[in-house]
């Protein structure tokens, strides 16, 4: 009975490949032993085949080429020379392409299942990092509190029902062209300055 594509994607897409995930670099990646190994407990009959004379790019790179067959069932993938940065190598030697014919091997496993979710999403534009955002200072409770007080002062000070501590912070605020909000341990102090020095209709000045 013919082997099919389909059987051999059931058969190998179940095979759990996390306990032999390896890293090098930015790269993950799986021992092209342990893959061919693995098909081979499946399918023995298994053969591969290599573009031995690798092309090479006008920019001096080089894709190198594999072939797997099972059967009847052939596939085939490509993988430039790269370095564990993902980057294109610019006239490698022959370690790097002998390397790199290795880890083509692997990802034309991949097409047939072995290990495909390692490979989802590579092909995605990478992300622009963002950078995290400074964190702004905070108003602690000890000046919050000696902020109330100096408005409470003030408003007592100043024996007019109009101007309670709540509108004596908002007016002084205004006149800072600030918000609540913006007040933190670092500028806290000039609105403490200006609550301390108000008077109605008097300008604020810095």
């Amino acid at each position: 009975m013919t082997t099919t594509h389909s059987e051999i994607w059931k058969t190998l897409s179940t095979v759990n490949v996390s306990q032999h995930v390896e890293k090098k670099g930015n790269l993950s990646y799986l021992s092209w032993a342990w893959a061919w190994g693995t098909l081979m407990e499946h399918y023995p009959q298994a053969e591969f085949e290599m573009d031995w004379k690798p092309s090479v790019e006008a920019d001096g790179s080089v894709t190198v080429w594999c072939e797997v067959t099972i059967d009847d069932c052939v596939r085939k993938m490509w993988l430039p020379v790269m370095d564990n940065r993902n980057n294109a190598v610019s006239s490698p030697n022959a370690r790097e392409i002998s390397d790199a014919r290795m880890r083509c091997l692997v990802k034309c496993l991949a097409l047939f299942g072995l290990g495909f979710s390692l490979y989802a999403g590579e092909d995605l534009p990478a992300k622009p990092s963002r950078a995290a955002s400074p964190k702004k200072p905070a108003l602690s409770e000890s000046n919050k509190e000696r902020l109330r007080v100096a408005a409470e002062l003030k408003s007592a000070e100043l024996e007019d029902d109009s101007l309670l501590p709540k509108q004596i912070t908002i007016e002084c605020l205004k006149a800072m062209n600030l918000k609540w909000g913006q007040i933190n341990d670092t500028n806290f102090s000039d609105l403490f300055s200006q609550i301390q020095q108000f008077e109605p209709g008097r300008e604020v000045s810095f």
